[in-house]
This record gives structure tokens, C-alpha cells and sequence, in this order.
């Protein structure tokens, strides 16, 4: 299983989002349920990016979610 972390752009902003899945595919499916699931309205995504991947290990994994001009 891996951690994936993905920057959506929509008309109001950015929007990071982190999944746990087995695969990429599986990864970007539950990205978008997630988006759809946490906001009352479902907004236009302009572009769903993958930024990271990180393999999950007994001793787990984890993101430290920034502001995205601190680190571009």
C-alpha cells in the first residue's frame, strides 16, 4: 500500500488531498470521491495532479502539507 499526495486546482483554489491505495489508479479514483464526499458543492476541477508517492511501511508514512509556493 502507498501514500499519495495530489494538489487539485479548482476555480476557488488548491486543494491538497493525501490517499492510502494499492495502486495509482485506484489512487486518483479515491481522490475524487474524497473531493466530492467533503464539500457540500462538488467544484469544477481544473486539473488533479500527483506530487508525491511514499510506500507505507510497519512504521507508517506520512505528509507535512505546506503551502504550495514554499515549496515549488
Amino acid at each position: 500500500m502507498e501514500l499519495y499526495r495530489f494538489i487539485a486546482t479548482t476555480e476557488h483554489g488548491e486543494t491538497a488531498i493525501v490517499v492510502a491505495a494499492d495502486s495509482e489508479e485506484r489512487a486518483f479514483r479515491v481522490a475524487d470521491r474524497e473531493i466530492e464526499h467533503q464539500l457540500l458543492k462538488k467544484p469544477v476541477i481544473n486539473d488533479l495532479a500527483l506530487v508525491e508517492k511514499k510506500n507505507i511501511t510497519k512504521n507508517g508514512a506520512g505528509y507535512l502539507i505546506q503551502p504550495r509556493k514554499s515549496y515549488e
